[in-house]
């Protein structure tokens, strides 16, 4: 059963590997082509990425490299390949003050979620709406969330926060793969759906 995450360094690596995919593009335009993590499984340029070929002085952690975990580092190969810029958007949250007991506006990066709430640049409408916003959410295979999750970076125009994307893809295989999280805080959907609802209505 998949239990991987991306440490700090793990995300450093990725992201050099995503940078390097702009000088590599054959590998890069294989990976846009694949239709499912079995297709990405089966490519020469997963095993780069799986074993970071490009820069072996910096390597992906070891539980990168454990089969039972293909499927999901295959996910992020594949979808890391279709980003074509690492968002910096920012967004307003209310948070606490210790000194007054209050709340307050404090920007911060904008989450996978929040950036697909934020509006069109064509009018208030967001960027995914609500109704595509519940299929990826409800994605029942991991080939359905790997097509959504393609259509969410489209919608995007390939602008994601690829560190926010990476750890949201492998919670959500680590849900399908061992279930949910007792805890709904902790559940993917529902922290999902607090960004993108939160932001909607800002």
């Amino acid at each position: 059963m998949s239990k991987l995450s991306a440490s700090t360094s793990d995300h450093q690596v990725l992201e050099n590997w995503w940078r390097w995919l702009d000088d590599n593009r054959g590998h890069r335009a294989k990976l846009r082509r694949a239709d499912s993590a079995d297709d990405i499984m089966m490519m020469d340029a997963f095993y780069t990425f799986l074993y970071s070929k490009h820069n072996p002085a910096l390597p992906l952690s070891t539980p990168w490299k454990d089969t039972k975990n293909f499927h999901a580092a295959a996910l992020v190969c594949g979808l890391l390949a279709r980003v074509k810029k690492n968002s910096l958007s920012m967004i307003k949250k209310e948070a606490m003050t210790e000194e007054q007991d209050a709340f307050k506006k404090e920007s911060k990066q904008a989450s996978f979620a929040e950036c697909l709430a934020m509006p069109n640049s064509g009018g208030n409408s967001p960027i995914m709406s609500e109704l595509r916003f519940q299929r990826l959410q409800k994605s029942e295979s991991v080939d359905v969330f790997y097509l959504n999750m393609c259509r969410a970076i489209d919608l995007l125009k390939g602008d994601v926060p690829i560190h926010s994307m990476i750890d949201d893809v492998l919670l959500w295989y680590k849900e399908f793969e061992n279930g949910l999280d007792k805890e709904p805080r902790n559940r993917l959907a529902i922290r999902w759906a607090s960004d993108y609802f939160t932001t909607l209505s800002h």
